[in-house]
């Protein structure tokens, strides 16, 4: 079953520790429920970076913009677990975090989405706040999954590029080019210096 609307702001069930919505928890992720899911749990080994194509990179806007795209298959649109905004904040979108989404083609099953705010990677380049934020992100989930520090998108594995994942080897031509291969190793790069590895 897809996703169900919540607005906003909905606490309902937010996973990670507090149930107050905005409230961040240990892990850093701010609670703002807005997609229900049947429990379809995955063991994520991996973490797919998306951007949001939005100059607005507010965690609004980033849920406008999910519920706008059925392109992909998406039914009734995309959803993603977790979203960083341009103030380096990430936001939980769904509960438990480790339930499926829809966000790239055919990996869903093994991957969570952190989609993060902005038009494209020059933008995403350009902000520090951000990406110290994208960063935070990546490393928790890394230590809470214990998701690999490798690129390796065809066994689903590591860091991967919302490109990467729909590549014409998993039989999706969605010509997706986010976030961008500089920033994508720019952040594998920095979480494997801040993990010391």
């Amino acid at each position: 079953a897809g996703p169900t609307d919540m607005s906003v702001g909905d606490s309902a069930g937010a996973g990670w520790g507090s149930s107050a919505a905005s409230t961040a928890d240990v892990n850093g992720f701010i609670k703002k429920v807005v997609f229900g899911f049947e429990n379809r749990i995955i063991h994520p080994t991996a973490v797919v970076l998306h951007f949001t194509g939005d100059a607005d990179a507010s965690v609004e806007a980033t849920v406008r913009d999910l519920k706008g795209n059925t392109s992909g298959g998406c039914s009734p649109y995309c959803t993603v677990q977790l979203t960083t905004d341009a103030q380096g904040k990430t936001y939980q979108l769904v509960n438990p975090l480790n339930v499926q989404t829809q966000h790239a083609c055919v990996i869903n099953d093994k991957a969570i989405g952190l989609e993060i705010g902005g038009s494209g990677e020059a933008q995403l380049l350009a902000n520090d706040t951000q990406f110290k934020g994208v960063v935070s992100a990546v490393i928790a989930l890394v230590k809470k999954f214990d998701i690999p520090l490798v690129d390796d998108p065809a066994n689903k594995r590591g860091i991967i590029s919302h490109q990467e994942a729909d590549k014409e080897a998993y039989g999706c031509h969605s010509g997706k080019v986010d976030p961008g291969e500089t920033y994508k190793r720019k952040v594998i790069d920095e979480v494997k210096k801040e993990m010391g590895k």
